[in-house]
């Protein structure tokens, strides 16, 4: 049976804006996942937590300058709108090279996309490579279905030898552990790369997290000589697409998760254009429709979005489950035994960050 393993840090230093540029602004606390069943990861990112490889952290929303809201969509509930009709019609008219005069990437024989899906052939090592091409004259919702998903590590050569360290932390690394899932999906539950292939080459890839009731976007990056597709977009409908097609064969699987909505930063603000949208409540950790919040955050960057009075359930730090000396204990027992120790402060500030469910369930690595 798998467990989940992490470390909690102390550290709260500000950094560097990437949203605004304000200086030593941005803040947040975080932990190593030396593992996370799926299960557990998906308790996080319903506590406002993300995961950049094995790292996983949570803004400080409340003193820094643009909160990061964690933002989820219904995914069968999901209602196209006009602009992005436009992208699709968009991709579907370069793919199926309409124009005359075309450019030398839309090559002549370019008449649909062309899709690699790679998977582990069952009982070999060996990567089974199957090519098929997809027409494009179809529905629009039926467009959206063109990525394949894969569970391969993605082959590149980047630029640099100190680039490619910074690559697999940050997009090939995960924490995230199998676990007892059941075995509805073909390939499982957790970290994936789609691939966007076009007349054999690459030109897009989204690292996405499949957890048991959601997808999870992490990051996608491009070719950018591809940017006039507006892939960014183009992705989140294909994401959308996807997260419903693993809806038929696993049920409980219906959510869309798209990362943080920033309010302040106008660029971020197209992730609530997927609707319906809903933000979480950073105080009572309950859902909120984007059309209600977007009020309160006009007024201000930070605010409680839920108006009931719900609030966050405490946690009982004596309960906490630690790890110490490769044994499982609650924290109560850990101090009895390291009678001197002095990070009972430290515990209830992760309890806190991870709430009652994960504290009871996870491990945290004492010394």
């Amino acid at each position: 049976m798998a467990t989940s393993v992490v470390e909690y840090f102390t550290e709260h230093d500000g950094h560097r804006c990437g949203y605004c540029g304000s200086k030593d602004s941005n803040y947040s606390r975080g932990m190593w996942a030396h593992s996370l069943t799926c299960e557990d990861y998906e308790d996080l990112i319903d506590r406002g937590c993300r995961r950049s490889g094995k790292y996983v952290y949570k803004p400080t929303m409340d003193t820094m300058c643009c909160p990061s809201y964690t933002i989820r969509h219904k995914a069968l509930e999901f209602k196209i709108s006009k602009s992005q009709k436009k992208v699709l019609k968009k991709v579907t008219k370069y793919l199926t090279v309409e124009n005359s005069g075309i450019d030398k990437k839309q090559k002549d024989d370019s008449s649909a996309a062309e899709v690699v899906s790679k998977e582990k052939t069952p009982g070999d090592d060996r990567t089974k490579l199957e090519t098929e091409r997809r027409n494009c004259n179809k529905t629009s919702e039926d467009n959206m279905d063109g990525a394949c998903v894969s569970r391969e590590q993605i082959k590149t050569s980047p630029p640099s030898v100190n680039v490619k360290p910074q690559f697999t932390r940050f997009l090939v690394d995960s924490p995230l552990e199998p676990g007892d899932e059941d075995d509805s999906l073909e390939h499982g539950y957790g970290s994936f790369h789609q691939q966007y292939w076009l007349d054999g080459v690459l030109i897009a890839v989204g690292v996405i997290d499949i957890l048991p009731h959601c997808v999870s976007s992490v990051y996608l990056y491009y070719d950018p000589d591809y940017s006039f597709m507006s892939l960014g977009t183009y992705s989140g409908l294909q994401e959308i697409a996807f997260t419903r097609s693993l809806q038929k064969k696993a049920p409980s699987l219906k959510y869309y998760y798209m990362g943080y909505y920033i309010h302040t930063c106008p660029k971020m603000r197209y992730k609530g254009q997927y609707y319906p949208s809903f933000l979480l409540c950073p105080e009572a950790y309950t859902w909120v429709t984007l059309e209600k919040c977007t009020p309160k955050l006009d007024v201000t960057p930070y605010a409680k979005l839920d108006d009931s009075h719900a609030v966050d359930e405490p946690v009982d730090t004596s309960q906490v489950m630690v790890l110490h000396q490769r044994q499982a204990m609650p924290y109560m027992i850990y101090r009895a035994i390291k009678r001197n120790t002095d990070d009972h402060q430290t515990v209830e500030q992760y309890a806190k960050i991870v709430g009652n469910k994960f504290a009871n369930n996870v491990l945290l690595y004492r010394a």
